[in-house]
């Protein structure tokens, strides 16, 4: 329901002239009147526990188990979309520390290859004397 239609109920448009002219203003008709609604909505909610709806029955045979689960609740979109940026941020984040990896294993094996050809083997030197 609404609150445009909740503030314009009939109800709820009694109690609060009682409380306003009544409780307030020292009208005893509209005290009266809101004595009578504010105990008839006091016994309607001390009293309304009744029977829960049944849902579902059925006889269980021996070995066997009934789960009770609960869904998780819908996320929010703003939930929604900060876990998706969340997401999208440490995929990021673990691709580019792959990357990182790959270009410092690349970096170190082109330096391993360029050393070992390139480079002469130092002549000793031999002092003669």
């Amino acid at each position: 329901m609404s609150v445009f239609r909740q503030l314009l109920h009939p109800s709820k448009l009694l109690r609060r002239r009682a409380m306003y002219k009544g409780l307030l203003g020292g009208s005893r008709g509209w005290l009266s009147i809101g004595l009578v609604m504010w105990t008839w909505d006091f016994l309607k909610r001390f009293f309304a526990g009744g029977d829960p709806l049944t849902r579902y029955m059925e006889e269980l045979q021996p070995g066997e188990r009934l789960v009770i689960a609960h869904p998780e609740p819908a996320l929010s979109r703003r939930k929604a979309r900060k876990a998706r940026k969340s997401a999208a941020k440490s995929d990021a984040a673990a691709k580019a520390a792959a990357k990182s990896a790959t270009k410092a294993e690349a970096a170190a094996k082109a330096l391993m290859a360029t050393s070992t050809t390139t480079r002469r083997p130092r002549r000793m030197r031999v002092k003669r004397g």
